[in-house]
């Protein structure tokens, strides 16, 4: 499911942020990396949240190390904040 909310960001007409939160730093790997570079270079703000994640955790994406009694330490969570077009 994140991955397929990950990929509906870049295809967005109004780019979206995206925050993520992986429990720990170590479950941040290569791939997701790889992939949150490349939202990274084409979205306004991407960030990651863990315990032990570092400030930059690859290439344009925000950290934020998280204590281990934070709630978000055990979740797994990825969140996409597009607006929503106005009705008239």
């Amino acid at each position: 499911m994140s991955k397929t909310l990950e990929l509906m960001a870049l295809q967005t007409p109004v780019p979206p942020v995206v925050l993520a939160a992986f429990e720990q730093a170590r479950l941040f790997r290569l791939s997701t990396a790889r992939q949150f570079t490349e939202l990274a270079a084409r979205l306004p703000f991407v960030a990651a949240l863990g315990v032990d994640m570092p400030a930059c955790p690859a290439p344009g994406v925000r950290g934020t190390a998280l204590s281990v009694q934070d709630p978000l330490a055990s979740e797994w969570s990825v969140v996409v904040l597009a607006p929503t077009p106005r009705r008239s």
